[in-house]
């Protein structure tokens, strides 16, 4: 269960990354 949670959190952490990248992306072409 461990394992799976943290594999999850990882996963979420990763995801969050991506969508602050694309949010900060859409952002600079507004300018």
């Amino acid at each position: 269960m461990a394992e799976s949670n943290a594999a999850i959190q990882s996963a979420a952490i990763i995801g969050a990354g991506t969508m602050g990248r694309g949010i900060a992306y859409l952002f600079a072409q507004k300018g």
